[in-house]
């Protein structure tokens, strides 16, 4: 049986490389590989479904103390003997755990870019994680037995270029649960009504509240595009660190009952349905699975340039735009996007197929774990 170290996970809920890693856990497990999970934060709930699957999760210090690390990886490495390790980082600066791992012993680790920049709020701090990221690089690729990436972008950031051009880093999407998401007619209803949204022109956005995802921006375009549509309502559904100041911007920028800020949602499928369109105005993305959910449902996208091409699964739906463009710009690409609707909800029906024509599905991780397995037997 292959046995796996992977990391890095939270609770299983908490953005995409936790949706990813679940979805790689189950997988995992219907191929009979055993996966041991790192976390920075041990979360009982998780770790009782992924010992349903036949795995386990174990708890394990920051980069902040890694000689704790080193000791972790090298404590579960002697107990178990790992064929390799699998890390999922955003930042090269995760270098440090890589090292860690084959300094334990463990001769084969795999790393999976899953970000296309970093999310630091503070333009001088960005600017400094850029360049411990461009630092880092050069060893982080040295290290690597093998260099995954779930976009161009992604595997660009964290790769460089150059290893990127060469064909050294492999590109794999993201795991998409297309079909949950294709379009329902009377989940839409019934959604609508719940959000109080039935007779209004719905602008939404799946999207954590982070300074890379850009949502303050988000609002100031929104603002100006009401200006031309009163009957438009903005409906968000997402968490994080400027929840509370994007709230307070859209106190003072919209009208009462023009928006609606959800919170983190675990329904975001049926989500999906009660929308007009989708918007996303982030500085970067590693994929952007939203995205693909979006056009899953049949929904009109306005994104930024900050979204690999990739996302673009099918392109009639999709219009990329930058976004030093300005919110007055974005606000014309929504009214556009508003006035030429036509035979709309029925032309929602079936983006599905070309969404899985251009390569996304929920098995996608299957790819990685046999480049992992090939990985391992080449090495016996």
């Amino acid at each position: 049986m292959t046995r796996l170290l992977a990391g890095f996970v939270w609770d299983g809920t908490c953005g995409g490389i936790d949706a990813y890693l679940v979805a790689f856990a189950r997988l995992a497990a219907s191929e009979g590989v055993r996966v041991d999970f790192l976390t920075n934060e041990y979360a009982p709930g998780f770790a009782a479904k992924l010992e349903e699957m036949g795995h386990r999760l174990y708890e394990i210090a920051t980069l902040h103390d890694r000689r704790s690390q080193r000791s972790t990886i090298e404590a579960l490495n002697r107990k178990n003997d790992y064929d390799a390790a699998y890390f999922n980082v955003s930042t090269a600066l995760m270098l440090p755990v890589v090292q860690a791992a084959h300094r334990a012993g463990i001769a084969r680790v795999v790393v999976h870019a899953h970000a296309a920049g970093n999310d630091q709020a503070s333009p001088l701090r960005r600017a400094v994680f850029d360049a411990g990221n461009a630092l880092f690089r050069p060893a982080l690729r040295r290290a690597a037995s093998l260099m995954v990436a779930c976009s161009s972008d992604a595997g660009r950031w964290l790769f460089g270029n150059k290893a990127l051009s060469e064909g050294r880093v492999h590109v794999v999407p993201n795991p998409v649960d297309t079909r949950s998401c294709a379009f329902d007619p009377a989940v839409r209803e019934r959604m609508r009504e719940r959000l109080d949204v039935k007779d209004r022109y719905v602008v939404g956005s799946v999207t954590a509240m982070k300074a890379i995802k850009n949502p303050l921006f988000m609002v100031e375009a929104f603002a100006r595009f009401r200006d031309a549509c009163e009957n438009a309502v903005l409906v968000v559904a997402g968490d994080g660190e400027l929840a509370d100041e994007v709230r307070r911007h859209a106190e003072l920028t919209l009208p009462a009952g023009s928006w609606r800020l959800l919170g983190k949602r675990e329904d975001v499928p049926a989500l999906l349905q009660a929308f007009d369109c989708f918007m996303l105005t982030s500085l970067k993305e590693g994929l952007s699975i939203a995205t693909i959910e979006a056009q899953s449902a049949g929904l009109p996208c306005l994104v930024s340039t900050g979204v690999p091409k990739e996302a673009s699964a099918a392109p009639p739906l999709v219009r990329r735009l930058p976004l030093s463009a300005g919110p007055q710009a974005w606000a014309g690409e929504l009214g556009r996007l508003w006035q030429t609707r036509r035979d709309y909800p029925s032309t929602r029906q079936g983006w599905v197929q070309n969404v899985e024509a251009a390569g996304y599905s929920a098995d996608s991780p299957l790819a990685v774990l046999r480049m992992i397995e090939s990985l391992v037997r080449e090495s016996i």
